[in-house]
């Protein structure tokens, strides 16, 4: 069925073309601003006060050792007349000395908290930060070239010459919308695939049952900062998913990988085990292999205790891998490593709602 469209200037269009060019420019000069300001704050974490605390921390230690010997000698050696000497003196030296050593090595555990917390944010990021970087340095050109044949197309139009094309603007229209459906169908696709990629070769990191027998067991799980929990909407997008399989109980073990609480992304891996009393569930970081010394295994309420927005996820069947970053879950896959993306709903509504209590 032939379109037509009364038209009788191009102005609002060419409106909007300079707009859409302002809009890509601005979009990439602030996304070079933030990712350069990281980058300037994790260097200055890294390459100068890394070092300079480093430096201190090895000062302050030599000047402890020698408060404190001085300290000993004079505990040990008597003075002349045989009575005990007075420490007074070297003991406010030896606590000074303590002091600023603590501080020291406050110091370079605060730069290495806040240097990975650094890389996690940026890691972040560019990771919200990628679509619109994409729009900036692909969709928009494709859009102003899109834009310029309609524009061709009305200037035909107006000097009663024939469009290039038959359906003119219309046509020129809809393979823009092709054109971005088709690129983010391909975008898609990308990330699926490295998506299964990833899920397989993680599954080859996770400790296979023998080494999880010879995991040394402990009381308490690690402490996970406050802020890593999954939001209200991802948990009904979970539940929602219908895919809870045989429930481990609040006795069976988990293995955890040691660091895997303050790593930028973890993952979860649930395998079949003969051991009784074990989940089958492991937790550690992405692109880290542990050995059995280098985990723990903690009962499965001890854990919950810390995560307890995990127990919707420690309930899903056997090969079922998921992989969280700070932000919550990334995405899932089943036991065919067939990944799965989250529909997260009405997280702003969760928002507003958590702000107003």
């Amino acid at each position: 069925m032939a379109r037509s469209a009364r038209v009788q200037s191009t102005e609002a269009i060419r409106r909007f073309r300079a707009k859409l060019i302002e809009f890509a420019d601005n979009a990439k000069a602030a996304l070079g601003d933030t990712d350069a300001e990281l980058l300037r704050a994790g260097s200055w974490l890294r390459q100068d006060r890394q070092p300079y605390w480093k430096s201190e921390h090895r000062k302050r230690s030599e000047a402890y050792q020698r408060a404190k010997s001085a300290l000993n000698q004079k505990r040990l050696y008597k003075s002349a007349t045989g009575d005990r000497q007075s420490t007074v003196e070297e003991e406010t030296a030896f606590a000074v000395a303590r002091r600023r050593l603590e501080e020291a090595e406050q110091k370079i555990d605060a730069i290495r908290a806040w240097t990975r917390k650094l890389e996690d944010e940026r890691f972040l990021y560019k990771a919200q930060a990628q679509r619109m970087a994409r729009a900036a340095e692909m969709d928009v050109p494709r859009a102003i070239a899109l834009l310029d044949r309609v524009l061709d197309s009305l200037d035909a139009y107006f000097h009663e010459r024939a469009p290039e094309t038959s359906s003119g603007v219309g046509e020129a229209f809809d393979s823009m919308a092709r054109n971005l459906d088709a690129a983010e169908r391909a975008e898609a696709e990308r990330v699926s695939a490295e998506r299964r990629a990833e899920c397989a070769a993680l599954r080859q990191l996770a400790p296979r049952p023998g080494q999880r027998d010879a995991t040394p067991p402990t009381d308490s799980a690690p402490d996970w900062p406050d802020d890593r929990r999954l939001s209200k909407g991802q948990l009904r997008a979970i539940a929602e998913l219908n895919m809870e399989g045989r429930a481990a109980e609040v006795d069976d073990i988990v293995i955890v990988a040691k660091g895997a609480e303050s790593a930028p992304r973890v993952f979860l891996e649930r395998i079949r085990t003969s051991s009784p009393g074990d989940s089958g569930w492991y937790v550690g970081p992405v692109g880290v292999e542990a050995a059995s010394e280098d985990c723990v295994a903690i009962a499965l309420a001890a854990l919950l205790d810390r995560r307890p927005d995990w127990a919707s996820l420690l309930r899903m069947p056997f090969g079922s891998l998921i992989v969280e970053n700070a932000a919550g879950l990334e995405y899932f896959c089943d036991a065919s490593d067939t990944p799965t993306q989250l529909v997260v709903e009405d997280e702003d509504e969760d928002m507003k709602e958590e702000g107003s209590q």
